[in-house]
């Protein structure tokens, strides 16, 4: 019963109760004054030829206590009450002090009635007031994954289910944030790193020029072809860097137009085919549907789908590797997939594949072997159109990244 009803309730009853108890007491006073009045009389059956002769019994000798009173007649006569005078005096007398013992036993009982009420609507108000406040005090100790357990149907039951809501989100949002903090850390760790080793490499070439250690123009030139190559190095990972971070911040703004997305995928393996083949990985049309209309970016859908194929170039294993490309739709989605027959990624390493600087071996941390932000990177452009991304391994080997798009119907 909610709480509302129960209040109307206990009004209504803290009038009626008050009302009823003193009709009670009422009747009650009345049914013993009439029963004390009947014990006081002495009935008799008294035959009278007429009624002249009542008169006579009253003059007679009961005339100082009362007169008698006719209760009905019959054919032998009539029925009289005769009084008795000192039981007639001892019932008045209790009569007269009846009223004084029921006022202050019917002031007792309407008294403790609205206490009890009282106590009543007190107590099913205080107790879930008391279960929100050890709530709250769980919450402020830290205890985020404590929830309020409530059953009643009454007006606390949104309130305890809107304090679990509550609950629920700040614990989400305490895991977000410790989540980010340790991404900074990976983050900055992984600057520092990926930024020191090329610069190393650049300082020491550079030395080794002042110091006359490559005295020929072969060697001379292969000291400067390698201070650009660690230079390309660092330009790269700080591209990858501003990149991120403006995605980060949403202050980099997509130019969604309706595109095949299908059409979008044959140009990028045919402008990208050989430079990758180049670097030892052959990209194939796995089959791939046309006609499937998606809001999207062009140039930021074509760096996502770049980053990763550069992934799948990055840690082949063999001398010539392969990247599939496959897009189909169901369910109002595009589900494109880039599948290698590189070494794959341990199980329990596959949600972490898209974290900042996160690279799925520890071998992998050679910043010419890549940033850790490309994957990163991918996940924040997907974001933003809209869609998700995720990967397992591939059968028997190799990583198979998919990423979902929904259809341009969905947008408008």
């Amino acid at each position: 019963m909610s709480i509302k009803k129960r209040l109307f309730l206990s009004n209504i009853l803290m009038v009626a109760m008050p009302i009823m108890l003193s009709l009670a007491f009422f009747f009650t006073l009345a049914t013993i004054t009439i029963h004390l009045s009947k014990e006081s009389m002495n009935i008799k059956r008294v035959l009278f030829a007429d009624k002249s002769d009542l008169s006579a019994i009253n003059k007679a000798g009961y005339s100082h206590a009362g007169t008698a009173d006719i209760y009905f007649s019959d054919q032998m006569g009539y029925i009289v009450c005769l009084p008795n005078s000192e039981l007639h005096s001892s019932n008045s007398s209790l009569a007269r002090f009846l009223p004084f013992i029921a006022m202050p036993a019917m002031v007792t009982a309407v008294f403790l009635t609205n206490r009890y009420l009282t106590k009543l609507m007190y107590k099913s108000i205080m107790h879930p007031i008391m279960t929100l406040s050890e709530g709250v005090h769980e919450i402020r100790d830290g205890n985020l994954t404590y929830r309020i357990a409530y059953s009643n149907a009454d007006e606390f039951e949104p309130v305890c289910t809107d304090f679990n809501d509550m609950a629920e989100k700040l614990h989400n949002m305490v895991e977000a944030r410790q989540k980010d903090e340790q991404s900074r850390r990976e983050l900055i760790a992984g600057i520092s790193h990926d930024l020191r080793t090329p610069l190393t490499s650049i300082k020491a070439y550079v030395e080794g020029l002042e110091k006359g250690i490559a005295p020929t123009p072969e060697k001379q030139s292969r000291y400067l072809s390698t201070i650009k190559e660690k230079a390309d190095d660092l330009e790269y990972t700080i591209n990858q860097l501003f990149t991120f971070s403006k995605l980060d911040t949403d202050e980099y703004p997509l130019r969604l137009e309706r595109s095949d997305i299908g059409k979008e995928l044959l140009c990028i393996i045919e402008s990208s085919f050989d430079e990758y083949r180049q670097k030892g990985l052959i990209i194939e049309n796995a089959g791939i549907q046309t006609g499937l209309e998606c809001m999207v970016d062009k140039v930021n859908f074509k760096n996502a789908v770049i980053n990763i194929i550069s992934n799948s170039a990055r840690y082949k294993t063999d001398e010539v590797g392969k990247a599939a490309i496959s897009c189909s739709s169901s369910d109002g989605w595009a589900h494109i997939a880039i599948s290698d027959d590189g070494p794959g990624v341990k199980a329990d390493k596959l949600h972490r594949l898209f974290d900042v600087f996160y690279r799925g071996e520890a071998s992998r941390t050679n910043p010419g072997d890549g940033s850790g932000l490309g994957l990163a990177i991918c996940a924040k452009i997907l974001e933003k159109h809209n869609g998700e991304i995720s990967a397992e391994n591939a059968d028997p080997r190799g990583l198979r990244i998919e990423i979902r798009l929904p259809l341009a119907e969905a947008w408008e």
